[in-house]
């Protein structure tokens, strides 16, 4: 960007800044929007995961208590009591 110092005219400051210094980079607008789409597609799916993890945690919790009772029913008719 040396260059810069060397323009006398408006039209070549625009030119010299089109060419740059042949390195590409993104600009702090794509930069924020891209944040910005990234922030409401998680903030759109995040509750989903959130309620599909608690499903899954109340399934686990229920298959334990099913799994409990059925290992207590099984010891029961093994030791002879009588069920009714």
């Amino acid at each position: 960007m040396g260059n810069i110092l060397k323009i006398s005219t408006l039209s070549e400051f625009f030119s010299a800044l089109s060419r740059g210094n042949g390195k590409s980079a993104f600009t702090l607008a794509e930069v924020l929007i891209t944040l910005g789409i990234i922030g409401v597609v998680a903030a759109m799916t995040l509750p989903a995961l959130i309620q599909k993890n608690n499903a899954k945690a109340l399934e686990a919790a229920f298959k334990k208590s099913y799994s409990n009772l059925y290992s207590a029913f099984n010891q029961v008719i093994a030791e002879g009591y009588p069920v009714y």
